[in-house]
């Protein structure tokens, strides 16, 4: 992720390419000439609310890479996990711009258990064994590996269930959690008016259907 430039951006597919990650050699970072395997290099397409997110931020972007620190500086994996990614999972016992706790989400969480998440989401909503290892740049093995191949359907599908559950996921919060998240996103507070406007519209067709069903036909 730290490694991603605005160039590696296809604006048509919406798909970030995967070919030269960051590693760190002699305390300086560099982009790698290769992916840690030949399965890794590859092109991932973003489901539209992720597109949508990761366009905005790229208009904003006046820098080589897209994710920096505070400063501007490439981010390095300890400076990443100390101040950004551990407080986010496990809480701040006293946030040092408002002097408030901040409530751990899932504390011990790791980039990595995110990578697991990932694959089982998919492997939950039908997405089949190639579609998830292509998906996360890893080789299938055995025969699978060799006759079986990603069609654009199963590209598709996978778009669609992780749009479904992005969305799911906004409705499922707390409305102080949805008034963080707009606070923090402010753009998200019409998404999260359309969602409810169609989970509603499903609600009050459910009912109507059910109100319509005759003692006789039941």
């Amino acid at each position: 992720m730290s490694a991603l430039q605005p160039h590696e951006y296809d604006e048509i597919n919406r798909a970030i390419r995967v070919v030269e990650p960051l590693a760190e050699a002699q305390g300086q970072l560099v982009k790698a000439k290769r992916t840690k395997s030949p399965a890794g290099k590859r092109w991932v397409q973003l489901p539209s609310f992720l597109a949508d997110l990761y366009e905005a931020l790229l208009e904003d972007c006046d820098r080589s890479f897209v994710f920096v620190g505070e400063k501007g500086g490439v981010l390095r994996r300890s400076n990443f996990g100390r101040r950004f990614w551990r407080p986010a999972w496990d809480g701040v016992a006293r946030d040092r711009e408002t002097g408030k706790r901040i409530p751990p989400i899932l504390p011990g969480f790791t980039f990595h258990e995110g990578r697991h998440s990932h694959r089982t989401w998919l492997a939950d909503d039908g997405i089949p064994e190639i579609g998830r290892a292509a998906r996360l740049g890893q080789k299938m093995r055995g025969m699978g590996g060799i006759y079986e191949h990603v069609t654009p359907e199963t590209k598709e599908r996978i778009l669609a269930v992780l749009q479904a559950r992005w969305e799911s996921s906004l409705l499922a919060l707390r409305p102080q959690e949805q008034a963080a998240l707009v606070a923090l996103l402010p753009r998200m507070e019409e998404t999260i008016k359309q969602l409810t406007a169609v989970q509603q519209a499903a609600a009050n067709q459910g009912a109507k259907i059910i109100a319509q069903i005759s003692p006789i036909d039941a």
